[in-house]
C-alpha cells in the first residue's frame, strides 16, 4: 500500500538525493509506519547501503521488521506508567517491549491505542527533554552496522517546546548518514522551525478498491463487505480494521452521544449533569477520541437529515440508531454541534479542567437540542 510513495522515496535513495529530515502527515489509521518501515528497508538494505546483497541484507530486513535494529531508534510521547517504572517517568526504550508488541499486532494503531498498550491511558504523553537528550545521546555514537542512524518520532506534535528547540539544530543539520522521519496527525502543532526543515510527504488515504482488497485478505471477509468498510472508514486502513472487529470504543462513545441527546430532549439537567461528571472520569485521550468520534457522528447525522444515506457511510448495525435521532435534532443543531465538539477538542489540548469542559458540553445540549 501506498506503493507511489514508497517508489519515490527509493529512487531518491538511488540517485543520492535522500532527504535527511521527512515529515510523514496523516489522518489516523492511514499507516505511515508501516510506509516508513518500508522505506527503512531499502534504505538500510539497498547496495551500498548498511546492509549487502543476499543473507545480509535479509537479516536486516528482518531486524527492521522486528523494530529491533540497533541503529533505528524509536521516539513516541510517553509518562509515568503503571507497566513501567512506576516511581518515576521511564527513559522511552524502556517501553520498547510494549511497543514492538504493538506494532507487531497493528501497525495502524490509533493514539489513544499506543497509549493503552504504554500504561499511560489517564495520561497526556508527551516528548520531552528526556526524549530529545535520547536523540542527541544516539546521533553522537557511531552506527553499529554500516554507515546509517535513523530516529523514527511518533506524534511530535506531542514534543514540547524545550525539545523542540533541543532538536532543532540536529534537524537542520544533521551528522552524515543521520535520517530523521517525524510521523504526525496534527503537523499544525509543530512547532513551525522544525516543519520548515523537513520535506513533507502527505499519506494519503487508500482507494476503496486497493483498501478493499486488503481488509479482505486480512480478515477473511467477502469483497462486497470489505468495499463496504472500506468507504465507511474513508479510506482508514486502521479505522476499517477496528469497524470489522466490533469498534468497542466507537460504539461506546455512539451510546454516550446518544444518551446526551436523549437525555437533553427530554431536558433532564440532573442526569446530564451525571453523564458529563461520567465524561470527566476517561482518561484524556479518551476523552478527545469521544469528542472527534461525536464530530463523525453529527456528520452522518447531517447526511441521514439531507437525504444521502449513502454518503453518512452507517453501518447496518448502526443504522437503527442513527435512524431514531435524526428526528430529534433542527437545522441549527449541525453546525452548533460541529462548534461545540471542535471547541472541545482545543480546550482538551490546552489542559482546560476536563470537568468544566464536558459539564459546558452538557448545559449547552440541553439548550440547543
Amino acid at each position: 500500500m501506498h506503493s507511489q510513495i514508497v517508489e519515490h522515496l527509493r529512487s531518491c535513495a538511488d540517485k543520492g538525493r535522500f532527504p535527511h529530515s521527512l515529515l510523514f502527515t496523516e489522518r489516523e489509521g492511514y499507516g505511515a509506519i508501516a510506509l516508513v518501515l518500508e522505506v527503512l528497508k531499502y534504505l538500510f538494505c539497498r547496495e551500498g547501503g548498511n546492509g549487502a546483497d543476499g543473507l545480509e541484507a535479509e537479516q536486516t530486513r528482518k531486524k527492521i521488521e522486528r523494530l529491533v535494529h540497533p541503529d533505528i531508534h524509536f521516539v513516541f510521547p510517553v509518562n509515568t506508567s503503571t507497566l513501567v517504572g512506576k516511581e518515576k517517568r521511564p527513559e522511552v526504550e524502556e517501553f520498547y517491549p510494549l511497543w514492538r508488541e504493538l506494532v507487531a499486532e497493528n501497525p495502524y494503531f490509533s493514539e489513544q491505542e499506543l497509549y493503552e498498550r504504554l500504561g499511560i491511558e489517564n495520561k497526556q504523553g508527551t516528548i520531552g527533554v528526556a526524549e530529545a537528550n535520547f536523540i542527541l545521546r544516539k546521533s553522537m555514537l557511531s552506527p553499529y552496522e554500516g554507515d546509517k542512524r535513523a530516529f523514527v518520532v511518533l506524534f511530535p506534535e506531542r514534543m514540547n517546546q524545550e525539545a523542540s528547540n533541543k532538536l532543532l539544530k540536529s534537524v537542520e543539520e544533521p551528522l552524515p548518514g543521520t535520517y530523521f522521519f517525524f510521523i504526525s496527525q496534527n503537523p499544525h502543532r509543530i512547532i513551525p522551525t522544525i516543519v520548515s526543515r523537513c520535506s513533507l510527504v502527505e499519506v494519503s488515504p487508500l482507494p476503496a478498491e486497493e483498501l478493499a482488497e486488503a481488509l479482505s485478505k486480512k480478515s477473511g471477509i467477502e469483497r462486497e463487505e470489505a468495499l463496504y468498510w472500506a468507504e465507511c472508514a474513508g479510506g482508514s486502513y486502521g479505522k476499517a480494521l477496528a469497524m470489522i472487529k466490533g469498534g468497542g470504543n466507537a460504539a461506546r462513545n455512539l451510546e454516550l452521544f446518544h444518551r446526551m441527546l436523549s437525555l437533553a430532549k427530554q431536558k433532564d439537567l440532573p442526569a446530564l449533569i451525571v453523564l458529563s461528571d461520567e465524561l470527566a472520569a476517561m482518561a484524556k485521550e479518551a476523552q478527545k477520541q469521544f469528542c472527534r468520534d461525536a464530530l463523525e457522528i453529527v456528520r452522518k447525522l447531517f447526511m441521514l437529515s439531507c437525504g444521502v444515506e449513502k454518503l453518512a457511510h452507517i453501518s447496518p448495525r448502526e443504522r437503527e440508531e442513527y435512524g431514531s435521532m435524526v428526528p430529534l435534532l433542527s437545522k441549527e443543531f449541525f453546525e452548533r454541534g460541529a462548534a461545540l465538539f471542535n471547541n472541545s477538542i482545543e480546550l482538551l489540548e490546552s489542559n482546560v479542567n476536563s470537568k468544566f469542559i464536558f459539564c459546558d458540553m452538557c448545559n449547552r445540549f440541553y439548550f440547543f437540542v
